[in-house]
């Protein structure tokens, strides 16, 4: 696909999404999406039509001078990326072209933003391979910690907070370090060793099953397998090891023995415990891993 065709077939696929999200559109909407003048969007809107062969997917509506869905036959010709979809309903620009009045999906703030002069030299270093020296915090020791020198090779979003996952010449080991608490990048000292890449950090390699299940004291299981899409009584999630405790700590998995945490808040609850004991996995910080079994 060239790159001329990859930007129309972008622009195929956003008329989909008016459809789908709005209900109808017009030239206008995709001027304003993507600026380009009135024959352009003239032009997309026929490709998408002759794409449409049998007319199953949108009418045009002469009185109101629009493309409206055509809700009983509608069948999308591009495939639909639901993460997408979601992000582009985020997105204030988005949203007001589809018609809300301000974002179409409100999501949680941040409480900080990460910090562009950290954020930009660790991604340079990731993606060039190199050994970088940082100042951090840490609860432990404060500030105090003084210079740390790392090799990092990914950046994750826990929900709440980035991580970098990294070597740490330290501690002689692949590790997760908040970026928020990197407080700067203080230079590129080298290439790093084959040792010390993402393709010799086992934990991040290997992906685990979580098996989860509705929390054995909520009053209406049936509710959480509705929500989740379970499709029997209970879900297998596929995750990397180094990350299980951190996407169980996000969903609120009761991780506890005999499951002793609060269901009104722990909607949830890990089947198979033993995947938190695995070599590489930080079960200590899975909800209720620490809580004893008082029976």
């Amino acid at each position: 696909m060239t790159h001329c065709e990859s930007l129309v077939d972008l622009r195929m696929d956003f008329i989909e999404q008016l459809l789908l999200l709005k209900g109808w559109f017009t030239r206008r909407d995709l001027m304003c999406r993507f600026d380009i003048k009135e024959a352009a969007a003239t032009r997309d809107i026929a490709k998408y039509r002759k794409l449409d062969e049998f007319g199953n997917n949108l009418v045009f509506n002469n009185s109101l001078r629009r493309y409206e869905l055509k809700e009983d036959t509608f069948k999308p010709i591009y495939i639909k990326n639901i993460t997408t979809i979601i992000s582009n309903l985020k997105n204030s620009k988005m949203s007001n072209i589809i018609g809300f009045g301000s974002v179409g999906i409100e999501s949680s703030p941040r409480i900080s933003e990460p910090n562009l002069n950290v954020i930009a030299p660790i991604s340079r270093a990731i993606v060039n391979k190199n050994v970088i020296t940082i100042r951090y915090f840490s609860i432990g020791s404060g500030s105090s910690g003084g210079v740390k020198t790392i090799a990092p090779h990914s950046i994750f979003d826990s929900g709440s907070k980035l991580y970098v996952r990294c070597y740490c010449f330290k501690y002689e080991k692949f590790l997760e370090l908040v970026v928020d608490r990197i407080i700067e990048v203080v230079e590129a000292i080298g290439d790093a060793k084959d040792s010390n890449l993402q393709c010799i950090d086992f934990c991040w390699n290997k992906f685990v099953n979580l098996e989860i299940k509705p929390h054995p004291k909520i009053e209406h299981p049936e509710t959480i397998k509705h929500e989740l899409k379970f499709d029997g009584e209970t879900k297998v999630v596929s995750v990397r090891l180094a990350l299980a405790q951190y996407w169980l700590q996000q969903w609120n998995v009761d991780c506890s023995n005999d499951y002793q945490l609060d269901p009104k808040q722990y909607h949830l609850a890990l089947v198979n415990l033993d995947v938190l004991s695995i070599d590489g996995c930080n079960g200590l910080l899975a909800p209720g891993f620490l809580v004893k079994d008082h029976n």
